[in-house]
């Protein structure tokens, strides 16, 4: 049976999307069974396109500030907040801030897909 793992911050960046990087911290190799985590960075006025995952997702800012938009609906978020994503909706998040902008990402599974709103697909962390 794992044990408990802790993982250091070690910046890892890959980049994204054009003022986007992430750095997945928490996946299989870690004996992750049924999630994954990391953080992404959004430089100031960066967004996303448009995407959904094939599992729920969980963002929590942690720096700056977002907006979120998924389903018709907009939130602007700021440190501490947190929106949860069903699998399968499609959404966007914008730094809206003048500064620097991170969020904590936590996805249901360990084999998360991104699947971009024109249909296109790739594996979050290279899986």
């Amino acid at each position: 049976m794992p044990g408990v793992h802790f993982v250091s911050f070690r910046p890892s960046y890959r980049q994204v999307e054009q003022g986007i990087t992430a750095t997945p911290k928490l996946f299989e190799d870690a004996g992750a069974k049924n999630l994954s985590s990391g953080i992404s960075t959004f430089a100031p006025g960066s967004t996303a396109r448009v995407h959904g995952h094939n599992t729920e997702e969980v963002l929590t800012i942690l720096q700056g500030k977002a907006l979120i938009e998924a389903e018709g609906k907009r939130f602007e978020a700021e440190p501490l907040d947190i929106c949860y994503m069903p699998a399968g909706v499609f959404h966007r998040v914008t730094n809206i801030g003048d500064s620097e902008m991170r969020l904590l990402w936590i996805y249901g599974s360990t084999r998360p897909v991104r699947i971009l709103g024109d249909g296109a697909a790739w594996k979050v962390a290279g899986r």
